[in-house]
């Protein structure tokens, strides 16, 4: 019997919020490099923006995406929005707002490799912040500022990226 995946990421969704935050994992293609270099098994943020909808920073920019219409099973964790409802609320509203700003393929590729060397040698501080670009965990970082919340202390909104998303899941979930 052939499975319905499309009710399988609706379901996924029933208890989510606007403003919550989808943390995926299970990469295909080329997302598939960054668990490989991260050693993390997420590779991709957004915010979920009710019914089926998920904003977020892709390589074609910022874009609001059904994810019941994508080609392959999407499959994330949904993290309660930090700070609560209305900061979730105020964060969807500001990426909203970021719809068509392009994305930052060199600040990811720095991330990867600041992770990589950090891994091998040592502490590192490479970041290549992009002007007028976000990468996907930049913006949800962003919009949470945005709100008043700043999801992670130690890192600049420019240096955060999908794997540093696991904090979250160990707060919520521990």
């Amino acid at each position: 019997m052939k499975r319905n995946t499309s009710h399988a990421r609706r379901s996924s969704l029933d208890s989510a919020s606007p403003g919550d935050i989808l943390l995926f994992h299970h990469a295909r293609g080329w997302s598939r490099l960054i668990p490989r270099f991260s050693g993390s098994r997420y590779h991709h943020v957004g915010l979920f923006a009710g019914g089926q909808w998920v904003i977020e920073a892709r390589i074609n920019g910022v874009v609001r995406r059904d994810v019941s219409q994508a080609k392959v099973r999407l499959r994330f964790r949904v993290i309660p929005a930090p700070g609560g409802p209305e900061a979730g609320r105020i964060a969807l509203e500001w990426a909203q707002g970021q719809l068509g700003v392009r994305y930052a393929y060199f600040s990811i590729g720095a991330l990867i490799l600041d992770r990589l060397l950090e891994r091998l040698i040592g502490p590192m501080d490479i970041v290549w912040r992009q002007r007028d670009r976000v990468s996907c965990g930049e913006l949800v970082a962003q919009a949470y500022e945005a709100a008043g919340v700043r999801l992670f202390p130690d890192h600049e909104p420019e240096e955060v990226a999908p794997w540093d998303f696991a904090q979250l899941l160990r707060r919520h979930w521990h």
